[in-house]
């Protein structure tokens, strides 16, 4: 046994932009039940992590996706984005926390100023397959020998 890994679900529909949101939300901020989140640039920008110093968002693909740069839009993407979950943050006793994150479009500005919308600005649909890596059902967590070992480490004491 060991640790396993899944897909995220599919999506909701787009959310409306916030008051004042620049940008055009598609799945809501929120955190991953996982040890770790593994999520290969998707085929358009798109992924944001909360700012956790300033609470604004910051967009982690847009240097690195499978068209920037690149002459065609189906470019391999040689890039991922590795994330720590919420089984982690409790594992480590908050040492490593989970990330928020979220999906969204963000607007592009024009010469003038004046906002694009995705539509506008983007390919309609965005491909992303991030894995989940969490544990098996019937797998054991046990820390108690590396906690004997090593008594600072930042774990939680599970047996």
């Amino acid at each position: 046994e060991g640790p396993g890994a899944s897909s995220a679900p599919a999506p909701p529909e787009p959310a409306s932009p916030a008051p004042g949101d620049e940008d055009e939300v598609f799945f809501d901020e929120h955190t991953d039940a996982s040890f770790l989140t593994i999520a290969p640039i998707g085929s358009t920008p798109g992924l944001q992590m909360r700012d956790a110093s300033g609470g604004g968002w910051l967009d982690v693909e847009r240097d690195f996706s499978a068209d920037a740069g690149a002459a065609s839009s189906r470019a391999p993407a040689r890039h991922v984005v590795v994330f720590a979950g919420d089984f982690l943050e409790v594992l480590t006793n908050g040492r490593y926390i989970a990330a928020r994150h979220r999906v969204a479009c963000p607007r592009r500005r024009d010469v003038d100023g004046g906002g694009q919308s995705c539509a506008a600005a983007v390919p309609t649909r965005r491909l992303s397959m991030p894995f989940l890596v969490r544990g098996q059902p019937g797998a054991k967590i046990d820390t108690a020998r590396f906690l004997e070992e090593c008594p600072d480490a930042p774990l939680q004491r599970i047996e």
